[in-house]
């Protein structure tokens, strides 16, 4: 009985290690990936913006501290807003988006970048990008543009 416990235990530290070891994979392969290596074009086809656009996404939301590394290898805030705009361009499954191309993400990384990023957007930029009428000449205005 003992000699089967004795397995078991060696089984699971034989799955710790290797999770271990996929994590650390997973660290370096997206560590050494830089997406604005890419060209234009490239960049485009990826993520649906360009770079100047995915640039000027990154510095408003610079100071959004949701955003900001917990962990000393945590996602950097780069990253996390091109796996969040890649995910938005394509609606793509998490996981596919996380493997596809920024170096083996996992699924539930991609879906806190994805919150943080979406959370994040609403709060610094939408009175920058949406403005809706404020009152009745605004939206008769808009009513007429829009015939």
């Amino acid at each position: 009985m003992a000699f089967v416990a004795h397995i078991l235990v060696l089984n699971e530290l034989e799955q710790h290690q290797a999770i271990y070891a996929l994590k650390i994979q997973r660290r370096r392969l997206r560590d050494i990936y830089n997406p604005f290596d890419l060209r234009e074009y490239d960049f485009t086809k990826l993520f649906r913006i360009s770079k100047n656009l995915a640039l000027y996404i990154i510095d408003k939301l610079s100071n959004v501290q949701r955003l900001q590394r917990k962990r000393k290898n945590g996602l950097s805030l780069q990253l996390q807003v091109l796996v969040a705009i890649r995910f938005f361009a394509f609606g793509s499954f998490q996981r596919c988006v996380g493997q596809d191309y920024l170096g083996s993400i996992s699924q539930p990384s991609v879906s806190r970048c994805i919150t943080r990023v979406a959370t994040s957007l609403y709060e610094v930029c939408l009175s920058d990008w949406v403005r809706f009428p404020q009152n009745d000449a605004e939206r008769k205005a808009v009513e007429i543009r829009l015939k």
